[in-house]
């Protein structure tokens, strides 16, 4: 046999079993946002996000001064298009959404990222 044929062919059985891996997975676990992500998925998803923001997008300051005024229009705009499903302190238990998000919510408690306003991010 070549050896590019050989090549092929381990490169060839090496993809098939990472199909079958995969498939297995998904069909064994699903897709599901209600299911705890792994140690791998999380440094995965982090280094996504990392690479998809330029970095001078991330090395960027928010060129808006915090001022009196800006801040009560931002919180009346939350409060008239936002708070219905995201409740007035961002943290999302309102009647509307109390059920869909309960799992969900609780987990992005436990992050600790929160601004200077006290809204969860």
């Amino acid at each position: 046999m070549k050896r590019g044929t050989l090549v092929i062919a381990i490169v060839a059985v090496v993809l098939v079993a990472l199909v079958v891996a995969v498939a297995a997975a998904l069909l064994h676990d699903g897709l599901s946002a209600r299911a705890t992500p792994t140690k791998f998925e999380i440094m995965v998803a982090r280094n996504v996000r990392h690479l998809a923001i330029p970095s001078n997008a991330r090395l960027a300051q928010n060129p808006l001064l915090d001022s009196p005024e800006d801040l009560r229009d931002a919180q009346l705009h939350f409060a008239d298009h936002c708070a219905i499903c995201h409740a007035n302190d961002g943290g999302g238990q309102t009647t509307r959404n109390a059920s869909k998000w309960s799992i969900i919510i609780p987990k992005a408690r436990t992050t600790g990222r929160k601004n200077s306003r006290k809204m969860i991010f």
